[in-house]
């Protein structure tokens, strides 16, 4: 497999450019049958590892299976799932295959509020009601139509082409620059709106704003962030990257935890006590973000071919006065897992001491260090419910300080004692947790 004349799709990251290429280049050193060749090897090693178990097969075989093998096994799975052959050795996705993927692109630009989404609606709904022989489209909306998109890093990138494919405007106007797919730090920045990568510190940071939502690797839109000099987002979509520092990792312990001392029942009370865990009430003060600035940065080795990389910054108004926090670090923010048995559960007082809390308000942190590491340190609990700001405000200290963080909120099926539980260092040891 590894010798086929064909692309690797790890390179290329769309199967419809390999597929039709002798429709594109009609010089092209390989043609569909050499596709085909890969796609039906793919597809007998799958079938062969399934045949022989996950206890047997994968375990023996996994060593072998390249990067190459597993994408071409992934497209394998992917055109033998959507498309059917038709006559003279053609391939062709079903009438239902295709109206759902034209539904959900259309779904995609409306639950983002993309720019010219009515132009991808109005030709999506053309290409589902067209027959095949009056189709005509390009490679990336044929990949998108049929169902072929490469998951992963590509994904959200793929999808992006297919919106500006299928939009009469944007069509003239494919960004042209590259982008680190795998860092997912892209984000694409127009006039009034700006669309980033799920893995941007930007993206995290703003989420919690209202109407900001997420779907194929996308978050948007929020508000266009403020570019350096005339640099505006271009009318049709300006794509860039941020530069940030990679997640720290908790520094967790490797020693087994010393028993804890038996805690003497009270006077007339059987068994241990325990102590109810109360989340924080904050004061209710509420910050204004005022703006999302950008500042490029300059890396002479960086290619005229490379998207520009900028640093980012958050400004609000806390108390009156300005603030500024950079997102220097892509720090990640855990979800409270909601926890099972009689919740709210309490906290033995044997335990006391991994439950410390450090309360801090979100109006509190601008200038403010984050609490020194350490394996018996206080979680660090910040009230940020005051409203979407409190929250961007506190997720934005994290990214300066670098401090991955737990977000928990009243009433999401987790209690405030397992949230606490999940930043302590018997959980992910994170040692922060925000309360949204």
């Amino acid at each position: 497999m590894q010798r086929n004349v064909t692309p690797h799709l790890e390179t290329t990251t769309s199967i419809g450019s390999i597929a039709l290429r002798q429709q594109l280049d009609p010089d092209a050193q390989f043609g569909f049958a050499d596709f085909l060749l890969q796609i039906l090897l793919a597809r007998e090693v799958l079938l062969r590892l399934e045949r022989e178990g996950p206890g047997d097969g994968l375990a023996r075989n996994r060593f072998g299976l390249t990067d190459r093998i597993v994408y071409d096994m992934v497209a394998s799975v992917l055109w033998h799932r959507n498309l059917e052959q038709a006559g003279g050795g053609d391939f062709q996705a079903a009438p239902a295959t295709r109206a759902a993927q034209m539904d959900g692109i259309s779904r995609f630009v409306d639950a983002l509020d993309w720019p010219f989404g009515g132009e991808v609606r109005a030709r999506a709904a053309e290409i589902a009601g067209l027959s095949p022989d009056e189709l005509q489209v390009g490679v990336r909306t044929w990949d998108w139509m049929n169902g072929l998109l490469v998951p992963g890093s590509f994904f959200a990138l793929a999808t992006l082409g297919a919106v500006y494919e299928l939009s009469a405007t944007l069509r003239l106007h494919l960004p042209d620059k590259v982008v680190k797919l795998r860092h997912g730090l892209a984000g694409l920045v127009f006039p009034a709106r700006a669309y980033w990568s799920t893995r941007c510190p930007v993206a995290k940071v703003l989420a919690p704003l209202a109407g900001v939502r997420q779907a194929c690797g996308w978050v948007g839109p929020t508000p266009a962030p403020v570019l350096p000099g005339d640099a505006g987002g271009a009318d049709f979509g300006r794509i860039l990257e941020v530069r940030a520092a990679p997640p720290p990792f908790p520094r967790l312990s490797t020693n087994a935890p010393a028993p804890a001392a038996p805690v003497p029942a009270a006077p007339g009370v059987a068994g241990p006590r325990w102590d109810e865990a109360v989340p924080p009430r904050p004061a209710g003060e509420v910050v204004t973000l005022t703006a999302l600035r950008l500042s490029e940065h300059r890396d002479p080795q960086r290619g005229a071919e490379m998207a520009p990389t900028f640093d980012a910054s958050v400004e609000f108004t806390v108390r009156g006065a300005p603030a500024v926090l950079a997102l220097r670090t892509n720090v990640l923010f855990v979800a409270a897992v909601a926890c099972r048995g009689n919740a709210p559960h309490r906290i033995p007082q044997a335990a006391r001491t991994a439950y410390r809390v450090t309360g801090l308000e979100s109006v509190d942190l601008p200038g403010r260090e984050a609490p020194a590491e350490g394996e018996d340190g206080p979680i660090v609990v910040i009230h940020a419910a005051g409203g979407h700001a409190n929250e961007v405000l506190a997720r934005a200290w994290c990214c300066q300080v670098g401090r991955n963080a737990v977000v928990w909120k009243e009433g999401g099926g987790c209690c405030f004692k397992c949230a606490l539980l999940m930043a302590s260092k018997e959980g992910l040891g994170l040692g922060v947790v925000i309360v949204s």
